[in-house]
């Protein structure tokens, strides 16, 4: 999730995660590490990564309370001024899972730099398992590559599950746009 110019965070849901996660990360190729800040905001983990790049690759690493190590992901901070960028973009993945995941795994293996999807992500925006299943299909792509999402009619409720999953109320300013 972008929470600003040059900051992301990364959000973790797993009931099974009882202490917060240690998360590290780097420019790729640099022997000097940073500790993101680790909270949990409404049952979500989150690791507030700042002070990142544009242009290297950076990477992050995930080491759970039970010693399983997540990583090193890579993942871009932005791209220089000068320097090109990919991006994918596509949308109302909320039926046809079939069809999200083989797009989803083609787009992984195309290495963009951030994916901007259009909305209509789930059919009913307050039932969690269709959020469940569509961060299931999306894994591969959101553990290397930025989601943008714009909200659709279909992912809103009073639930907030779009808000929450993408932390709109933590870190929007007041914006209605990235």
């Amino acid at each position: 999730v972008t929470t600003g110019p040059n900051r992301f965070a990364l959000v973790i849901e797993d009931p099974e995660i009882k202490t917060a996660p240690g998360v590290r990360f780097s420019v790729v190729g640099s022997s000097t590490t940073s500790t993101a800040n680790v909270r949990k905001i409404d049952g979500l983990w989150v690791a507030e990564l700042g002070d990142l790049a544009a242009g290297p690759q950076h990477q992050y690493t995930v080491t759970l309370d039970s010693g399983v190590v997540i990583g090193p992901v890579p993942f871009y901070a932005g791209r220089k001024e000068q320097d090109s960028f990919s991006f994918a973009a596509f949308g109302d993945t909320r039926t046809g899972h079939d069809v999200h995941r083989a797009l989803v795994l083609a787009i992984a293996r195309e290495n963009v730099d951030f994916v901007v999807h259009s909305g209509d992500i789930v059919e009913t925006g307050g039932v969690k398992s269709q959020w469940e299943r569509f961060f299931q299909i999306e894994g591969p792509l959101m553990s290397k590559s930025l989601l943008l999402p714009a909200i659709g009619n279909h992912d809103t409720s009073p639930r907030q599950y779009f808000s929450r999953y993408f932390l709109f109320e933590q870190y929007n300013e007041g914006r209605r746009y990235y």
